[in-house]
This record gives C-alpha cells, structure tokens and sequence, in this order.
C-alpha cells in the first residue's frame, strides 16, 4: 500500500527526537531536514485559492497562500476553470480548484 503525503507528513511529526547515536547528523540538520520534507509534501497536497475579484465576465483573480496574484479566464459567468494553473507559478503550491 502506498503511503499519502499526509501519512508520511503525520509520521515524520511523531519523531521529533530522531536517534542521533551515529553521529551522521546534528540534531538541528535533522529538525531542518525534517521540515523542509513536511514543507514539500504539503506543497503536493492541493490547496484551494483565495477568490479576490472578477475583473471582467471572463476574467477573475485568486490569491494563492503565498499572496501570488492567479489570474483565470473563462466562460462569462461559469468558473470552468480551463485556464488554471495546476500549480502556482511563485511557490510551487498544488493548487484546487474544485468547488
């Protein structure tokens, strides 16, 4: 069974005092390298935009989490969403466009 970047995010969590008896790794190099793995999973786990505004029939604008300003064209009235980002182009964030 494959494990979900939640899973896995919720795992590396649970060890917050890896065994450092090798000697390989500082602690401190363990904690950043710990965080920058929760940091780039959750960033493959979409997460929906802020709506800001419609700036015409066919054109509104999102926010992404990191304050990048997403710009989507579509059908007067429908967020059809054919011209959305799969990813924000800043940041890197998943992004969900769902309703």
């Amino acid at each position: 069974m494959k494990m979900t970047n939640k899973a896995a995010i919720d795992k590396i969590k649970c060890f917050p005092s890896w065994n450092l008896d090798d000697g390989w790794l500082l602690e401190e190099e363990m904690q950043e390298l710990s965080d920058m793995a929760i940091l780039a999973l959750e960033k493959q786990m979409p997460k929906k935009p802020d709506f800001e505004l419609n700036l015409s029939d066919y054109i509104s604008r999102f926010i992404c989490k990191c304050g990048k300003k997403i710009i989507v064209r579509h059908d007067s009235g429908v967020m059809d969403n054919h011209d959305a980002p799969n990813y924000c182009p800043d940041c890197g964030q998943a992004l969900d466009w769902s309703e």
